[in-house]
C-alpha cells in the first residue's frame, strides 16, 4: 500500500478538477444519501410528537433508539445534533448502512435530483458509429490497392540439440509468435479483443481509480463512456465470463455468410454495438424512478455484454438450428428458440427487474436486438458492400 501511496504523485491519468467535479460528488451522494434520509426521517417524527403533546405539560427529554447508520468513513460529514434530531454514528466500514427501502421511498424530496441528457448521447453514439462503419470500409478497400505478400514463408526448422534448455526470452518470444502467426484472422481479432478486456481490467491496481472513471454512469453526462465501459468489468469473475463467451461465439460469427472472414466489417460491427448497448441501458434510466436507495442514475454500467449479446444474436440469426447450451447445465437448446426466451428474460428484468439479480437487461436487450436486425437486415450487402464500393470508385476515378 506504500507504493501506491507514493506513486499517487507520480501517475496522474486524471486532471483533480474532474475526480473532484465527478467522483467526489458521485461517492458523496451515494454514501451520504442514506443518512440524510434517515436524519430527515427522525426529524420529522420528532416534530410530530412535540406538537402532538399537550400544551400544559412539560416535555421531557426524549431519547431515540440507537440505530448507527454505517457509511464510509472517509466521506463524513459533521455530525448533525440537536433537540429533534438524533447524532448519527458512522462506522468504519464503507458502503453498509441500516436503513429501510420503505422510508426511503417516502421521502423523494431528500434524494438529490440530477439532469440526464438523453440527446447528445445518442448523437454521439450514432455519430462514432457512422464513423467507424466509414473509417474501416476505407480501410478495407484501401487493402486491395496494396501489392499482396505471401502469407506463408517456408522456415527450416531448428535442430532441437541446438535450443537452450533454460529460460530464454527471445525463445519464447519466438514461441508466442509462431502461435500468433498460426492463427485465423478472426481469431486474431478476438483474442485482441479480450487482451484490451483483460489490459483494461488491470488498471484497477493503478491509483486514482482510473477504471471507475471508464464506467459509465448516466448522472455524469459524460458521451466517451458509453464506449469505455464496454471495456471494463466489475470483477475477475464478469471478466472470465464475457471473454468465455467471445472466444466461443465470435469466431463462427465472424465466418459466418453475414461477415465472411471479414475483420474490419466484424469490428466494424462490435464497436458500433457496444456504444449503441451502452446507450440503450442509459436510456432506460428514463423509466426508472428515484424510489430506490440508489437511484439507476447512479448505477455504473459495465461489460461487453451488451456488445456480446449483439454477437449472440447474429450468431442465432445465421445458424438458427445449432444447439446454444448454458453453463453448468447438461442439455442444450436451439439457437432459434433460446435467443427469444433470452429476450423475454430481459425484458421482464428491464421493466419490472428481479430481486435478487442485477444485471444490464437493457443492454443485452439492446444488444440482441441490434444483432437480430442486422442479420435480418442483410448489413453486408446493404450497408458493408456499398460504403467500399463508393471508396473504391473515389480511388478508380483518382488514378491516373
Amino acid at each position: 500500500m506504500s507504493f501506491l501511496r507514493t506513486s499517487r504523485t507520480i501517475f496522474h491519468p486524471i486532471s483533480p478538477a474532474f475526480r473532484s467535479y465527478f467522483l467526489l460528488q458521485y461517492r458523496q451522494s451515494l454514501y451520504q444519501l442514506p443518512a440524510r434520509l434517515q436524519i430527515r426521517a427522525k426529524s420529522k417524527q420528532a416534530s410530530l410528537n412535540a406538537s402532538s403533546e399537550p400544551s400544559g405539560s412539560q416535555p421531557g427529554p426524549k431519547t431515540l433508539p440507537q440505530s448507527p447508520i454505517k457509511a464510509d468513513s472517509s466521506l463524513q460529514e459533521p455530525r448533525e445534533t440537536g433537540p429533534t434530531t438524533q447524532e448519527v454514528q458512522f462506522a468504519s466500514n464503507k458502503g453498509e448502512y441500516e436503513y429501510t427501502a420503505k422510508d426511503a421511498r417516502r421521502r423523494l424530496d431528500a434524494v438529490p435530483r440530477f439532469k440526464v441528457n438523453y440527446l447528445r448521447p445518442i448523437i454521439w453514439a450514432l455519430g462514432f458509429s457512422s464513423g467507424i462503419y466509414v473509417c474501416f470500409a476505407y480501410l478495407d478497400d484501401g487493402k486491395n490497392f496494396k501489392p499482396s505478400e505471401p502469407k506463408y514463408q517456408h522456415r527450416p526448422r531448428p535442430d532441437p540439440a541446438s535450443q537452450p534448455t533454460g529460460l530464454d526470452i527471445a525463445q519464447i518470444q519466438r514461441v508466442l509468435t509462431a502461435h500468433w502467426n498460426h492463427l485465423d484472422p478472426i481469431s486474431k481479432l478476438s483474442t485482441g479483443i479480450i487482451a484490451t478486456n483483460v489490459l483494461v481490467q488491470s488498471t484497477s491496481f493503478l491509483p486514482y481509480e482510473l477504471l471507475d472513471n471508464l464506467m459509465h454512469v448516466p448522472a455524469r453526462n459524460v458521451n466517451f463512456t458509453l464506449l469505455t465501459s464496454a471495456f471494463t468489468h466489475s470483477g475477475l469473475l464478469h471478466l472470465g465470463v464475457n471473454m468465455y463467451f467471445c472466444s466461443m461465439f465470435f469466431p463462427p460469427v465472424g465466418y459466418s455468410p453475414l461477415f465472411e472472414g471479414n475483420t474490419y466489417h466484424m469490428l466494424s460491427f462490435y464497436l458500433s454495438a457496444a456504444v449503441l448497448s451502452s446507450y440503450a441501458q442509459h436510456l432506460s434510466t428514463i423509466f426508472s424512478s428515484y424510489a430506490g436507495v440508489v437511484p439507476s442514475v447512479f448505477i455504473r454500467s459495465t461489460g461487453a455484454s451488451g456488445a456480446l449479446f449483439a454477437v449472440f444474436g447474429a450468431y442465432c440469426m445465421q445458424y438458427p438450428t445449432h444447439p446454444v447450451g448454458i453453463m453448468f447445465l447438461p442439455f442444450s437448446f436451439d439457437a432459434q428458440t433460446f435467443l427469444p426466451c433470452v429476450m423475454l428474460f430481459d425484458l421482464y428484468g428491464m421493466v419490472f427487474g428481479f430481486k435478487t439479480i442485477r444485471f444490464g437487461h437493457a443492454a443485452h436487450l439492446g444488444g440482441a436486438l441490434f444483432g437480430v436486425a442486422y442479420s435480418y437486415f442483410d448489413g453486408k450487402n446493404n450497408l458493408w458492400i456499398p460504403l467500399t464500393r463508393f471508396f473504391r470508385n473515389i480511388r478508380k476515378n483518382q488514378s491516373p
